[in-house]
């Protein structure tokens, strides 16, 4: 929009200036996973995509569509964590993004993964965790391994439920968390985001 202004002086002198004034929407479209962040299936078996929902507070969906972009797949057959990334962004090129994380588990059986004694939370986490254990058992060790099973870190000490665990200098990606006693070992993955 311009803006003109105009004075004139007791001789009858005009003088004016003028203001250039842009409009500028900056707010990004909200853009929310349906289901879960973090998704498993067993290895081989089929695997819908819950999809996503998108919005805005200025542009109509049919606005947003065009802007509308997925990347990424999953494949059944191959083991290991597999990303979906979603994209939207309006006409002026406000975007938002989000992830879904597909666990194909071809080992050791969904039920397996689902079925630990403990939970880590948030999941997926920018590295800092909190364990909840199912029962008042401590653990005395906690081993990270990486998808490929190469131990990445280990922390000795008692752990108990409700304790945080600061995994931050990982990179991004899946790790699974082994927490050890004297007589129990059990296993739970964490995607770590950054």
């Amino acid at each position: 929009f311009t803006l003109t202004y105009t004075a004139t002086d007791g001789s009858g002198n005009v003088g004016t200036a003028t203001r250039a004034v842009t409009i500028v929407k900056t707010t990004i479209p909200v853009l929310s996973l349906v289901g879960n962040a973090i998704e498993k299936v067993a290895c081989n078996s089929n695997w819908t995509d819950p999809g996503v929902i998108y919005s805005d507070n200025f542009y109509s969906f049919a606005q947003l569509t065009p802007g509308f972009t997925k990347t990424g797949a999953v494949n059944t057959a191959q083991g290991g964590v597999q990303t979906i990334k979603y994209k939207v962004c309006d006409p002026v090129a406000n975007c938002a993004e989000v992830t879904r994380y597909v666990v194909v588990d071809c080992t050791t059986g969904i039920a397996d993964v689902e079925n630990s004694t403990f939970s880590i939370y948030p999941n997926p986490s920018n590295g800092i965790i909190k364990i909840s254990l199912a029962s008042t058992n401590t653990f005395s060790t906690i081993k990270i391994y990486g998808i490929g099973g190469n131990l990445v870190t280990e922390i000795r000490g008692v752990v108990k439920n409700g304790d945080e665990i600061d995994l931050s200098e990982l990179s991004a990606g899946m790790y699974q968390v082994n927490l050890i006693n004297s007589n129990t070992s059990i296993v739970k993955p964490i995607i770590i985001t950054k």
